[in-house]
């Protein structure tokens, strides 16, 4: 697979996925990139996500060298995606690190409570999708 077909079936494959996981309000670039650096284990890491729930935006980059075939690309994406449906975590991570340095557990409590309820809702949208879709 050459990388203009490779970058070509993620972008449709994207633009197929998103919906059917809930991530329609989502604005996700796609990039594509040679060989992971940053690791010694670079020959094992596909892709790479870097998402904000607040913003609803992602950029996921590839590393083709690294990608062998369409199912490789395909669960490389569909990982990807699923780092944006859990982003609620990050943006709890980052409210604890800020908690944690003012000394206020309650914000921990809260921004975990929210952190819980809007990957539920995000797992709710994406099963539901593909629940109804299986079903005939």
């Amino acid at each position: 697979m050459t990388k203009i077909s490779a970058e070509q079936y993620l972008e449709d494959r994207l633009a197929e996925l998103m919906p059917k996981m809930g991530l329609s309000e989502w604005r996700i670039t796609l990039k594509f990139d040679g060989i992971h650096s940053d690791s010694d284990e670079s020959s094992t890491i596909q892709a790479n996500c870097n998402a904000c729930n607040q913003s609803k935006q992602a950029t996921i980059t590839f590393y083709l060298d690294s990608i062998e075939g369409l199912s490789d690309l395909d669960e490389a994406l569909i990982h990807e995606l699923c780092h944006c449906i859990l982003a609620p975590i990050d943006d709890y991570s980052l409210m604890a690190i800020a908690a944690s340095r003012r000394r206020t557990e309650g914000m921990l409590s809260i921004a975990a409570s929210q952190a819980v309820e809007l990957i539920a809702c995000n797992l709710e949208r994406t099963f539901s999708r593909l629940l109804s879709n299986s079903d005939g």
